[in-house]
C-alpha cells in the first residue's frame, strides 16, 4: 500500500481533519462532547500546521504543530520552559496525533514521525512538546519523546507531558532509520560524500599542470557533449553565462531580436537591457511554440537572435533546428539559453553563435 505524507493545504483535507479529530478525541477518547455534525474543530485550528498521511486521497493519519503561545500545555502546567530539564529557545507543540484503527500497523506512524522531524528541523525548532496519551507512551518514546512534569487531563483521558529534541529524535528507533530528504528543487543541493572528501584534500593552484590538465579535459568533454567548437568555463551561475553572451553581442553593435514564450525568455530581456543592447522582442503565449513560418517574415532586419532552448517555466522545448534555419536564412547569429538543456537532453550546438549552460557536479 502506498501512502502520501504531506502538509495540509486543500479545503477537502481540512474537512477530513475535523472528522478524524472527532473520531479520535470524541468517540475513541472521551475528551470532548459529541455533536450532530460529527466534526471537531480544534481550539488552536487557526494556528495549527497539519501534517497528513493519505491513502488514495483519504486521510488515515495526522498530527498538528503549533508554535504560538500560550500552548495548550502552558495552560495545564504553566510555562513549559520552567518544567523542562534542558534549555529550550524555539519550542513547538505537537498535538492531535491520530491514526485510524485500520492503519495502526506502524507504517503510518513512522511516516508521520519522519515528516514531523523534517518539518521541525526545517523550521529550526530545538524542542517539541506533546501531551501523550498514557496508553501510547511506548510509541512516543520510539520517536524520541521523554516524559517530564506530572500527568494532565481527566481521569477518563490522562496525558503525559513529553518533550523531544533533535538529538533525542536522531537517537530514537525512528530517527535511526530516517532517510535524508530528497529535494527536486533546483537548489540548494546536498553534498555527496565524494565531494566532501574532495574538499578536504589539499588545494591545487589553478596554474598547476594537474589542474590545467583536468580543466582542459572538462572543456573537451563539454564540447563533445554539445557538439560545439569551443567551450569556456566560468566560475558562476547560468545568469553569469547569459551576461557574458549579452556582453559579446554588445561588441557586434547590431540590432537583435529576443524570442519570448516563457519566464526565462523574459529574463533574456533583462540581460539585454542591462547590457545596453539594441533589440526588439516577439512574444508568444507562455507554453506555446513559435510559429516559425511567421518568424521567417519578421526577422530579416536583425543581426542576431536570442532565445531559450528549454523553457522550464512551462516545460516547452523550442525547436533548435528551425531556429538555426531561420538564422542562417537571414545571416543572423543565433544565441541560445541552454541552461536547462545541457546534460538533460541531446544537443547539437553546431551553427550556434553562443550558448549558455550550467553544469554542476556533486
Amino acid at each position: 500500500m502506498s501512502y502520501i505524507f504531506k502538509q495540509a493545504t486543500l479545503n477537502h483535507e481540512y474537512k477530513q481533519i475535523h472528522k478524524l479529530n472527532y473520531e479520535t478525541f470524541v468517540e475513541e477518547i472521551p475528551q470532548h462532547e459529541a455533536n450532530d455534525h460529527f466534526e471537531l474543530i480544534d481550539t488552536y485550528h487557526n494556528n495549527n500546521t497539519y501534517l497528513l498521511a493519505l491513502k488514495d486521497g483519504d486521510l488515515v493519519g495526522m498530527l498538528a504543530i503549533n508554535e504560538n503561545r500560550p500552548f495548550s500545555l502552558d495552560k495545564k502546567i504553566g510555562p513549559v520552559e520552567h518544567c523542562l530539564p534542558c534549555p529550550a529557545e524555539y519550542i513547538c507543540e505537537i498535538r492531535l496525533l491520530s491514526v485510524k484503527k485500520k492503519y495502526r500497523n506502524g507504517r503510518v506512524f513512522f511516516g508521520l514521525a519522519q515528516l514531523l522531524a523534517q518539518y521541525c528541523l526545517t523550521h529550526q525548532y530545538d524542542t517539541g512538546i506533546i501531551s501523550g496519551t498514557i496508553h501510547q507512551l511506548k510509541l512516543y518514546k520510539q520517536i524520541g519523546f521523554t516524559p517530564f512534569a506530572n500527568l494532565v487531563g481527566t481521569e477518563e483521558a490522562q496525558y503525559q507531558p513529553m518533550y523531544m529534541t533533535r538529538d533525542s529524535f536522531l537517537a530514537s528507533a525512528v530517527g535511526r532509520f530516517a532517510k535524508p530528504t530528497i529535494s527536486f528543487l533546483p537548489g540548494p543541493v546536498q553534498n555527496q560524500s565524494e565531494l566532501n572528501e574532495a574538499i578536504s584534500r589539499p588545494t591545487v593552484s589553478h596554474r598547476h599542470p594537474s589542474f590545467l590538465k583536468r580543466f582542459s579535459k572538462a572543456k573537451k568533454a563539454l564540447s563533445e557533449l554539445t557538439r560545439s567548437k569551443y567551450t569556456q568555463i566560468l566560475l558562476g551561475t547560468g545568469t553569469l553565462a547569459n551576461d557574458v553572451i549579452a556582453a559579446q553581442l554588445k561588441i557586434l553593435d547590431g540590432k537583435g531580436l529576443i524570442l519570448i514564450n516563457g519566464e526565462f525568455g523574459e529574463r533574456l530581456v533583462n540581460h539585454a537591457t542591462r547590457a545596453g543592447l539594441h533589440f526588439k522582442t516577439i512574444h508568444q503565449k507562455y507554453g506555446e511554440p513559435f510559429c516559425y513560418s511567421k518568424l521567417k517574415e519578421d526577422i530579416s532586419e536583425f543581426d542576431w537572435i536570442w532565445a531559450v532552448h528549454t523553457e522550464t517555466s512551462t516545460g516547452m522545448i523550442n525547436d533548435m533546428d528551425s531556429l538555426k534555419i531561420l538564422a542562417q536564412h537571414h545571416s543572423a547569429k543565433l544565441c541560445l539559453d541552454c541552461i536547462s538543456s545541457i546534460g538533460a537532453i541531446p544537443l547539437n550546438l553546431e551553427d550556434i553563435y553562443f550558448a549558455a549552460g550550467q553544469v554542476e557536479k556533486h
